[in-house]
């Protein structure tokens, strides 16, 4: 569930950058973590992190779908699983 903080923060307090996690760093983050994860596991879950809103048009919400794709694309490259919870909702 890496991700839900790292987008709610930057519309939560916009003028604190200095605690923003934008999505390049969130990917590079992300992607060192399931690398050294997924060798020593028998299998790795990824879980897109999730906003309840039905509008994908939404500002948070359309942040959030991008931080699923950075989810989704990182389970691919590392064999993981990836469960979108997104969807589920």
């Amino acid at each position: 569930m890496i991700g839900i903080n790292d987008v709610w923060r930057q519309f939560d307090s916009p003028h604190q950058k200095e605690g923003h996690v934008y999505p390049d760093e969130y990917e590079a983050t992300l992607r060192r973590l399931a690398e050294l994860t997924a060798p020593v596991v028998k299998r790795l879950f990824l879980l897109t992190p999730f906003y309840i809103e039905p509008n994908p048009a939404d500002a948070m919400r359309a942040r959030m779908d991008e931080y699923g794709g950075i989810v989704r694309r990182t389970g691919e490259a590392v064999g993981a699983s990836v469960i979108d919870t997104q969807a589920a909702f």
